[in-house]
């Protein structure tokens, strides 16, 4: 979970990132941190926060709807790890270029 404030808008951000699929309860519990951020957090110059939801894959149909249906200022997004992370070979490469970089030091 992670919240932001954006000083340009005078909003907070909260982004809820989910390792699973999408599912219908984890806009409750986003909505919930959003009240949170709006009632304890928000002063009187903040405008309402804005909640964005991330989980690993999502139905766009069905999310359209359930966001409809709540009426507040929230988005969904999916990730995939491939784009994330790095490949086992590049792992292994900064390895080298790290084992190497150690010998080269120690050799001064």
């Amino acid at each position: 979970d992670l919240l932001f404030y954006m000083v340009p808008l005078h909003r907070y951000r909260v982004v809820e990132v989910k390792p699973g699929k999408y599912d219908p309860a984890d806009l409750g519990q986003l909505s919930g941190y959003m009240a949170i951020a709006k009632h304890v957090l928000n002063t009187p110059v903040d405008n309402p926060p804005v909640g964005l939801l991330i989980c690993r894959e999502h139905n766009r149909v069905l999310a359209k709807y359930h966001l409809e249906e709540l009426g507040l200022p929230m988005g969904i997004n999916d990730y995939e790890l491939k784009k994330v992370l790095p490949t086992k070979a590049q792992l292994a490469k900064c390895v080298t270029d790290a084992e190497r970089q150690i010998a080269a030091t120690k050799g001064v």
